[in-house]
């Protein structure tokens, strides 16, 4: 990414919502990045930085740090000093932007200086500027390093903006993606020096990826998506998909389509689970897939970037492979054992037949493991589960 920052995408305000709510608005998702190592702004020259909050390619807010400066400097035996008078302008733009709590300081060009919590939403006192001044400061300064001594002196004699002398504030926004508005904040600093100027920093941006939900200052996401690995075992009808497992995942959420399809197939994979494996899919065919996190403590991930990946030409019979079981189900004596291997979000319904296609057993399955006890002589028999219009057989033998 660029501006070497680490993009941590998303979380879900989930577990948040009973108590979250803004005008009948409940939050959504944020999109998170922190700018590592810190954005920091030159003290002798004019800097731009740009943040593209939804990753578009598009601007969607420049900051401008401009610096001039008068210095004169002289030397002696004794050692040398500087002196000089400094001006030093801090703004924010865009073309469809506009900045949180207007202060009347400066009129609508003055966007306040958020603290962590605060809570950004169309409730918030928006100006109908585009550009926003965050600070001006104008003053003398000195240093030197001479026989007497070393040291340095800045006196801002005029100072304007809600921005001086900060740590760790936010500057709200809302902006425009594709017509519809969203809510974000930047977190700044501007540290107070004894030279030249204050130093500016940029830590970190977020923003609602949910149009018109509100989003809270400074809030950072926990529960990320699981990071995709390349598939494996490949064939013509199936493929392993496969992701790093992401600490304090209950279960994933996978799914996955032909490209160009209109909808997705959705899976339900425990958070110990690193794979899953899919069948039913068409020979020689081009697929896409992405996953996202549901974690223990209620909070929901944003889904991982879409992965693709092509099936290979079918073989003979191969069409006719049906999907791996999301259970797996073995005898034992007269015993039935059926293992879930994933989190399911209502019960199973278990039926075994005898060869004839007779119902001889019937029950409800919810638990992840379950022995069922069974009165049935030695034979072959048929297990068939059934949930929400998914359906599956197998085949066991009991020998008592």
């Amino acid at each position: 990414m660029s501006n070497n920052t680490m993009q941590k995408k998303l979380i879900s305000y989930s577990a948040m919502a009973g108590s979250l709510i803004v005008s009948n608005q409940v939050y959504g998702q944020v999109s998170y990045v922190d700018i590592d190592p810190d954005k920091q702004f030159s003290l002798y020259t004019d800097e731009s930085y740009f943040i593209d909050f939804n990753g578009d390619g598009l601007t969607d807010l420049t900051f401008s740090h401009n610096i001039g400066a008068n210095m004169y400097c002289d030397t002696s035996s004794t050692g040398w000093s500087c002196t000089g008078s400094t001006n030093q302008n801090f703004q924010a733009y865009g073309m469809n932007v506009n900045f949180a709590n207007i202060e009347s300081s400066l009129g609508t060009f003055a966007p306040a200086a958020l603290d962590s919590g605060a809570i950004i939403s169309e409730a918030a006192t928006w100006g109908d500027s585009s550009e926003g001044f965050l600070f001006i400061n104008a003053g003398e300064w000195r240093i030197w390093d001479d026989f007497w001594g070393s040291g340095s002196w800045v006196d801002f004699s005029c100072q304007f903006g809600p921005w001086q002398n900060i740590d760790h504030k936010y500057l709200g926004v809302k902006f425009d993606i594709s017509g519809q508005t969203h809510y974000g904040w930047v977190s700044l600093s501007a540290t107070p020096t004894t030279k030249v100027a204050q130093i500016v920093k940029i830590h970190s941006y977020a923003y609602e990826t949910t149009p018109e939900a509100p989003i809270i200052a400074g809030f950072i996401p926990t529960c990320y998506p699981p990071n995709p690995l390349p598939p494996t075992s490949i064939t013509g009808t199936t493929a392993k998909i496969k992701w790093e497992v992401v600490v304090g995942a209950d279960h994933y959420e996978l799914q996955y389509r032909q490209v160009g399809a209109a909808t997705w197939t959705t899976k339900t994979v425990a958070g110990v689970k690193s794979f899953r494996k899919i069948a039913g899919l068409t020979c020689d065919s081009e697929y896409e897939w992405r996953i996202r996190s549901f974690c223990s403590d209620g909070e929901v991930s944003l889904y991982s970037d879409i992965q693709t990946f092509n099936t290979n030409s079918c073989r003979i019979g191969e069409e006719m492979l049906e999907e791996e079981p999301p259970f797996s189900i073995f005898s034992y004596g007269n015993q039935i054992h059926i293992s879930l291997d994933e989190e399911t979000p209502t019960n199973w319904n278990c039926k075994v037949f005898n060869v004839y296609g007779q119902l001889l057993f019937e029950s409800q399955i919810s638990n992840s493991e379950t022995v069922l006890e069974t009165e049935l002589p030695n034979g072959i028999y048929v297990v068939a589960m059934e949930q929400d219009g998914e359906n599956y057989a197998i085949q066991v033998g009991l020998n008592r």
